[in-house]
C-alpha cells in the first residue's frame, strides 16, 4: 500500500511564511527601513485621543525624484491614510515656513506631529522633532532614483520614535517603491511592540 510521502510542513514554515513580506520588505525589494531612535514616549491611547481631535500635522522637507515642496509633500500625504498602526489617524500638510506653528500647536492642544526629511542633510529625527535650525536644503529637486528619508514621530518637539528608510531603483512618486517607503515608514513609527509611556 503506497502512502503519501510526509509532509516537510512545520510551524516554523508558517512563521516564516508571514515574516516573508516583512523581509521582502528590507531586504529584497530595494526598501529597507531601519528604526534608530526610540524613546519609550510613545502612547497608543494617546495618540488615538490626538487623532480623534482631528488631522495630524505633517512637514515634509527636501526633494526626491525630481520633485520638491508642494509636489511631493502631496504624493506623501496621498500615501499616508491608513499607513499607520490602529487606531488610524488623519493628517494634514504643514509647510517647513510653518514647523514652529507646528510645534506650538502640537504642543498646545495637539500632542503628535510628524517629520519627514526627503535626501536632507546628515541630522537625526530627533532634530527634526526639536524644530532645530537645519543645514541649508538642496535647491535644485534631485532626479536620481533613490531616496533616503529621515522620519520622525514628535511628541510636542521631543522625538517618541525616529526611522531612517532607503529606496533604490524608484522611478517616480507613483512608483511601487515610493509607497512601500512611505507605508513602511509610518508602520515602524507607530508599531504597537514599541517601548511605550502609560497615558
Amino acid at each position: 500500500m503506497n502512502r503519501p510521502a510526509p509532509s516537510r510542513w512545520h510551524p516554523g514554515a508558517f512563521a516564516f511564511f508571514l515574516l516573508a513580506p516583512v523581509l521582502s520588505l528590507a531586504a529584497c525589494d530595494d526598501v529597507s527601513i531601519v528604526v534608530d531612535q526610540t524613546t519609550g514616549e510613545f502612547s497608543p491611547t494617546e495618540y488615538a485621543r490626538d487623532a480623534g481631535q482631528g488631522p495630524i500635522p505633517v512637514t515634509v522637507i527636501g526633494s526626491a525624484l525630481g520633485a520638491n515642496d508642494e509636489r511631493l509633500a502631496r504624493a506623501v500625504l496621498a500615501q499616508l491614510a491608513g499607513a499607520d498602526w490602529t487606531p488610524h489617524a488623519t493628517f494634514t500638510l504643514v509647510s517647513e515656513a510653518d514647523a514652529a506653528a507646528a510645534a506650538k500647536m502640537a504642543g498646545g492642544s495637539r500632542t503628535y506631529s510628524y517629520v519627514l526629511m526627503f535626501n536632507g542633510p546628515n541630522v537625526t529625527a530627533a532634530a527634526l522633532c526639536a524644530r532645530r535650525t537645519l543645514p541649508p536644503m538642496t535647491t535644485s529637486p534631485g532626479s536620481d532614483s533613490s531616496i533616503r528619508l529621515v522620519a520622525g514621530l514628535c511628541r510636542n518637539d521631543a522625538i517618541a520614535t525616529g526611522v531612517t528608510g532607503r529606496a533604490y531603483r524608484v522611478s517616480g512618486l507613483d512608483d511601487d517603491r515610493f509607497h512601500r517607503l512611505i507605508v513602511g515608514v509610518m508602520q515602524a513609527l507607530t508599531r504597537p511592540n514599541q517601548p511605550q509611556i502609560n497615558r
